[in-house]
């Protein structure tokens, strides 16, 4: 039986890939496809915290990863650091491992630290929580240009509580932990790649490093870094096709 182990975006729902888990589910009924919670469980924490909340040992071996974004780079770290378990990647619209990163911002410095104070005391009061939650929210999904597309109730639940606003904030700072990590780990890598890549008429989709780095395919998608939670059929299509190709 092939499994999937879809890996989300940044602090993204789990409920945010439902719609592409099931799309996939209808394309081929054999498999499994498993959805990582991204805001309970950090894409950007090491690898092996995330293998062992989906309970590696029990998806079966090997596994197809499905990583969006940041999500991206945990599966690029899961197929460097446990080889053996990794049958393909397929990567959407991924991170630059190799992109800037600011000094400033890592997890535990003075910045990280102070903010991390602020957010603990100001989300004791419930409506400046809800408020903030609204804002971390928003601004996860601001550089895709994505209207939001969850309810509201369910995004006041998640993301508007002390929890929700102090996951948000780590993984912001926690991914620039992650890029150090990941960017050493590329050449490791010996599962096929694809990558799936977000881009507008003109663009080049194999100018993405990771496409050369990986000796990816590069398949252009006509939409927004958040293609795979707004058109789950047509990233289910290009997914299924992927891992048919190995």
């Amino acid at each position: 039986m092939t499994t999937l182990a879809l890996l989300p975006g940044i602090a993204l729902l789990a409920s945010d890939y439902t719609a592409l888990a099931d799309e996939v589910r209808a394309l081929r009924p054999g498999w499994r496809v498993e959805v990582l919670d991204a805001l309970d469980v950090p894409v950007t924490d090491p690898v092996a915290g995330l293998r062992d909340h989906l309970g590696e040992g029990d998806l079966g071996e090997p596994v197809v990863l499905v990583g969006h974004s940041l999500g991206a780079l945990a599966a690029v770290e899961w197929a460097a650091t446990w080889p053996g378990e990794v049958a393909g990647l397929v990567l959407l619209d991924p991170s630059d491992p190799w992109g800037d990163v600011d000094a400033r911002l890592l997890p535990g410095g003075p910045v990280h630290r102070l903010v991390r104070r602020c957010f603990s005391l100001v989300t004791r009061l419930p409506v400046a929580a809800r408020s903030l939650g609204r804002s971390a929210r928003a601004g996860i999904l601001a550089d895709s240009g994505e209207e939001e597309w969850a309810p509201r109730d369910l995004l006041a639940r998640r993301y508007g509580t002390r929890a929700g606003v102090l996951s948000v904030w780590d993984q912001l700072c926690g991914r620039f932990t992650q890029l150090g990590r990941v960017a050493p780990l590329v050449e490791r890598v010996v599962a096929p790649a694809t990558v799936l890549l977000a881009h507008a008429p003109g663009e080049d989709p194999e100018a993405h490093p990771l496409v050369e780095a990986l000796g990816a395919a590069a398949v252009p998608v006509a939409g927004t870094h958040c293609f795979p939670c707004v058109l789950p059929a047509e990233t289910a299509r290009l997914v299924v096709a992927a891992v048919d190709r190995g």
